[in-house]
């Protein structure tokens, strides 16, 4: 042992002071994942069949993100905090504040698409309780088929609570709004929608859905969900605080008309063939 001492002793150097990084530094996917596999070991991976099976479906989904098309989305050329990030989300070309930040995600695979909703929905509900003048920039958060981003999944075990229930539980206070549009309303995490002060229901003809809308509104008469299965585009039932009683609302459709009719199969399938 004495010897073993004196050898490492050679190796010391005096006066040297560590620091921990401040964390503005950049990181990419590639040091996430060597530094999972450091955290895994260090904890005994190894030592339980169960923790690293678990374990292992983490790694095989970070290392297949980084090969993926994909992993452009995490790189950047500088770092930047969050605080400083959602000042300039915020502001338009001219520095002025852009009232409406639209984010395009259809065309990415729902697992991804469903965890970078949920990055940009707990940043913006972060920075909004962290300040000081509470509710002083609010936030509304508006969810396009929202049934694949709301829902009951893990996020309950692995971080202790899903960030949509927790905006529509205290998001208020700070100024966090969250608006859900959907054509699934049953698939949406029920703690959630129950937190909903206000919806706007328009045609619906599923069983499911309309059972589920009639659990939802207890005044709700059977007329009512009658009418959900004739309403004409642009016409929906109000209810909520909103609405002194479920009303039938006509709402102006926009001009010019997005691209979201059915395409009429009839006219694309059949096609007379001039023979020649």
């Amino acid at each position: 042992m004495e010897l073993l001492i004196n050898f490492f002793n050679e190796y010391l150097l005096e006066n040297v002071n560590l620091s921990l990084p401040d964390g503005t530094f950049r990181y990419s996917l590639k040091d996430l994942e060597d530094a999972l596999d450091f955290a895994l070991i260090d904890e005994g991976i190894f030592k339980s069949e169960k923790i690293y099976d678990e374990s292992n479906i983490i790694k095989v989904r970070l290392h297949a993100l980084i090969n993926s098309s994909n992993s452009i989305f995490f790189d950047a050329n500088n770092y930047i905090s969050r605080d400083e990030y959602i000042i300039n989300l915020i502001k338009s070309i001219n520095n002025n504040k852009a009232q409406i930040v639209h984010f395009n995600i259809s065309y990415i695979d729902d697992r991804l698409a469903k965890t970078i909703v949920k990055i940009y929905s707990k940043m913006l509900f972060d920075y909004a309780k962290s300040r000081n003048d509470r509710g002083s920039i609010p936030f509304h958060i508006i969810l396009e088929e929202a049934h694949r981003y709301v829902q009951y999944d893990n996020d309950i075990n692995l971080l202790g609570y899903n960030i949509f229930e927790r905006i529509t539980k205290e998001g208020r206070k700070y100024g966090v709004l969250l608006g859900l549009i959907s054509q699934r309303p049953d698939e949406l995490s029920e703690t959630v929608v129950s937190q909903c002060n206000n919806f706007l229901i328009f045609k619906m003809n599923h069983p499911k859905d309309l059972e589920y809308i009639k659990k939802l509104v207890p005044d709700i008469t059977e007329d009512e969900i009658n009418n959900l299965r004739v309403l004409k585009p642009g016409s929906c039932i109000g209810f909520g605080n909103a609405f002194k009683f479920p009303s039938i609302i006509k709402l102006e459709l926009p001009n010019p008309t997005p691209l979201s009719n059915n395409t009429d199969i009839s006219k694309k399938w059949f096609v007379n063939i001039n023979k020649n």
